[in-house]
């Protein structure tokens, strides 16, 4: 038996404790000098963290090995640890911001690499990649076509989208010509994907609240706007760059008179019921917005 055993919380080959011991098969020794044959099973403690896990151990007279020099051998034992878990990869967290669907494959393909299935990681990567494009509604007859248009349409840069072709090769030889991929492969590729899907669905709901994010679209410029009307400014008109205040500098100047357009159009046409455009084009404030009435709010 090992003397360190991989931790997942620790992330690291740590010293372990034994807690519990369950012994099955035969206890007689089949060799003089040599240990027995078994199949045990041992619930442990890191001495670190102090997580649990379970680890089996199995030998039998015909697992032999080539000893330390050339002329001899050894038997040898089998060593298994669960909860399965990648010691060379991280498993992204916050998946609750996924789509269900691809979570559910990426979930999936996680599984087959901790149980060592490569062949079957590899296609689990490649369909990964084929529900991001069904979420995100790019349809094209080869996943080749529909890589290239997550760059196209402005997902992905060119050379993240040439990264994800790697996936669709490595998948592709998997599956059609039974070709076993390496672990290293498919730890790298998995540091691809996880970046990928980190990029279109977890950050930006990480930012939400917490950090300023850029301006694109005119309902992010109105939720702004109305987190920015205080009960003073009841009865008072401003423009629009002022009721932005700070935030103005979240829109691109190339974009903001589309998105005032688009904006005062919404106010003209009583879309933004405590909002009204004025003759000289101002924003008169006639109340507070609806998720703030009630609210004590006195700045």
């Amino acid at each position: 038996m090992s003397e360190k055993y991989f931790c997942r919380k620790c992330e690291n080959k740590t010293n372990h404790k034994i807690i519990f011991t369950k012994e099955t098969g035969s206890n007689e020794p089949y060799e003089e000098d040599y240990s027995k044959f078994l199949e045990n099973y041992h619930v442990i403690e890191c001495l670190g963290c102090e997580s649990i896990s379970f680890l089996k151990v199995y030998g039998d007279p015909f697992m032999i090995r080539p000893g330390k020099n050339s002329y001899s051998t050894e038997h040898y034992f089998e060593e298994e640890i669960f909860p399965l878990t990648l010691q060379n990869s991280k498993v992204l967290e916050e998946l609750w911001f996924v789509p269900v669907t691809i979570k559910e494959i990426y979930l999936e393909m996680i599984l087959a690499f901790k149980s060592q299935a490569l062949r079957l990681t590899a296609a689990g990567q490649r369909a990964t990649i084929e529900a991001i494009c069904n979420h995100l509604n790019i349809k094209k007859e080869s996943l080749a076509a529909r890589i290239d248009l997550l760059h196209t349409n402005g997902y992905l840069s060119l050379k993240e989208s040439q990264r994800i072709h790697s996936i669709r090769f490595l998948g592709n030889d998997a599956v059609h010509e039974i070709e076993k991929p390496s672990e290293t492969q498919l730890h790298i590729l998995l540091n691809i994907l996880n970046h990928l899907i980190s990029n279109l669905f977890i950050h930006d709901q990480l930012l939400e609240g917490n950090l300023e994010t850029m301006i694109s679209e005119v309902d992010e410029m109105i939720g702004v706007i109305n987190n920015n009307i205080r009960k003073n400014m009841v009865g008072g008109k401003y423009s629009t760059k002022s009721l932005l205040g700070k935030s103005i500098r979240r829109i691109k100047a190339i974009h903001f008179p589309k998105l005032e357009g688009e904006f005062l159009e919404k106010v003209k046409n009583k879309k933004i019921e405590h909002l009204k455009l004025t003759e000289d084009n101002m924003l008169l404030i006639i109340e507070l917005p609806f998720f703030s009435r009630g609210k004590n709010i006195m700045f």
